[in-house]
């Protein structure tokens, strides 16, 4: 355990406290960084960035979905995709 999650449960008693006082302060985040990476996916591709770019950026968004255990289905992630790549494509 880093210094940091250490200093979250001092004074717990029980493996049940730390447990619950760590699962409190990293769900937080977790949901944060949820929201964060999904509103990444809402940004429409700009007229500037290439569509190879775009696509690499929007695999890197779901997959960092995934890897916090938030996973698009691939029905979400082509109708996501085509919403914000326009009719152009």
């Amino acid at each position: 355990m880093n210094e940091d999650s250490l200093s979250l449960v001092v004074g717990c008693n029980s493996t049940y406290q730390i447990w619950k006082c760590l699962q409190e302060h990293y769900l937080a985040s977790t949901k944060e960084q949820e929201l964060h990476l999904k509103g990444q996916l809402i940004v429409k591709k700009g007229d500037d960035e290439s569509l190879e770019d775009f696509i690499r950026k929007f695999k890197k968004t779901c997959d960092s979905l995934a890897a916090i255990r938030k996973p698009l289905d691939d029905l979400d992630k082509v109708f996501q995709f085509s919403k914000v790549v326009g009719s152009r494509y």
